[in-house]
């Protein structure tokens, strides 16, 4: 029963661990065409870069400056990289679904 405990509570902290950010290209006149991705556990940022004409292009990873565009902002934490259009409020329902029972396992270990 305490391997069981073990492994459910390493898998919850690992599906924790992996980063989800907004992925996709818009703009505020023509909308945004994205999605939420999972970056996977070897990704920690999620950026949005802009180019000239107001488009947008967010994703996984770290900002990289170009010449035909700029860096508009990087961030580390789950879907940091709001296009505009796209509420992340509902995957906090998910985040809490995941810590409830880590919290659980925990204080029955304890």
């Amino acid at each position: 029963m305490k391997l069981l405990t073990a492994t459910t509570v390493l898998l919850t902290f690992s599906l924790i661990s992996a980063r989800w950010c907004y992925e996709g290209i818009g703009s505020p006149d023509y909308g945004y065409d994205g999605y939420k991705g999972d970056c996977g556990n070897g990704t920690s940022f999620c950026y949005k870069f802009g180019f000239d004409g107001g488009y947008q292009n967010y994703g996984c990873g770290e900002c990289q400056d170009v010449s035909e565009g700029y860096c508009l902002d990087q961030c580390d934490w789950d879907l940091c990289n709001e296009p505009g259009a796209i509420d992340g409020a509902g995957d906090l329902p998910k985040t809490l679904s995941l810590i409830l029972p880590v919290a659980y396992f925990l204080a029955r270990l304890a």
